[in-house]
């Protein structure tokens, strides 16, 4: 455009006026078309209606671009060439109606991607949110049944078996405190899990008369991999829960690490009677995972066993 409009036997200096000129009309154009498509977006008629607004927004930007276009080139050539062409003008105002088609088109573009980017955001948040109240809720109604069932076991063995008493009351100490320390962190170590684990089997074995067995089959080190906290305890529990056992036939559960997950697996022998259940458990876990590391846990039922396997992070891709 502005060596369409520059003075005839241009110079280097004409040349570089004309350039600033036009280089300034074109940020007056783009600044004021930036503005007007601002606070047209937000116009009550055009909020919900997507075709509309951009169809609105496109038309008002070329329209006011070549409106801008044809006056800053016909200024130009009154200043500059001492005469007026409308055949210039009009193609001033067309190049420049191009650039306000094409602003249009960017910043709507750019708004939408960033306007997704947020909402992507504010829902993950808000899923976050609502997967650790609901995580909370769930350990808040864990915890008190947990500790009834404990201390009527105590109550039982402290006049039969003081000795066992005393050993159950430090290990319900232990895993007392493992809730406590641990409830609100989003991983532990696979290491410390276990332990906990174990303290808890023992709690089971002497509540249900060695009725319940844990078998664990795990490799030498396991502090360099992490598991959401209390999961192998949720599971030990609904295998406990939905399933039928006594000490002739005792229900065995195997703990076991294949490749980067953990597998816990019982024996499948439900109960011919409805259980008592919230049945969110395991959502909540399978959620759990999802949002903290985008990945998924796995449940198979098979005529005699039922698995639930658990993804193993590693430390460093924390």
């Amino acid at each position: 455009m502005a060596h369409l409009l520059c003075c005839p036997q241009p110079t280097t200096g004409r040349l570089l006026i004309t350039l600033l000129y036009f280089t300034m009309a074109s940020l007056a154009v783009w600044q004021t078309a930036a503005t007007m498509i601002a606070r047209l977006r937000t116009a009550p008629l055009l909020r919900d209606a997507f075709a509309r607004k951009i169809l609105a927004l496109a038309v008002a930007s070329v329209g006011l671009s070549f409106v801008l276009g044809c006056a800053a080139g016909g200024l130009w050539q009154q200043l500059a060439l001492g005469s007026h062409q409308i055949s210039v003008t009009l193609t001033c105002g067309l190049l420049y109606g191009g650039l306000g088609l094409l602003l249009a088109l960017l910043y709507e573009a750019i708004f939408l991607s960033k306007e997704r980017e947020l909402d992507v955001k504010i829902v993950d948040q808000l899923d976050r949110e609502r997967v650790q109240a609901e995580i909370t809720a769930l350990k808040a109604e864990l915890d008190p049944h947990f500790i009834f069932n404990a201390l009527t076991t105590v109550s039982h063995l402290t006049g039969e078996a003081p000795e066992t008493a005393r050993a159950f009351t430090q290990k319900l100490a232990q895993v007392y405190k493992y809730f406590l320390i641990n409830k609100d962190r989003e991983l532990i170590s696979l290491h410390d899990e276990l332990r906990f684990i174990e303290d808890y089997f023992y709690l089971l074995q002497i509540r249900y008369d060695n009725g319940v067995r844990l078998h664990l089959q795990l490799p030498s080190t396991t502090e360099t991999v992490m598991i959401v906290p209390c999961s192998l305890q949720l599971l030990v529990e609904n295998a406990i829960k939905h399933n039928r056992f006594s000490e002739r036939e005792p229900l065995n559960i195997c703990v076991k690490v294949i490749d980067s997950n953990v597998v816990v697996q019982n024996e499948l022998r439900r109960h011919p009677f409805a259980v008592e259940s919230t049945h969110i458990g395991l959502p909540h876990l399978r959620q759990h995972y999802r949002l903290l590391c985008n990945l998924d846990i796995v449940v198979q039922e098979t005529e005699h066993h039922y698995s639930v396997t658990l993804p193993l992070i590693k430390q460093q891709n924390l």
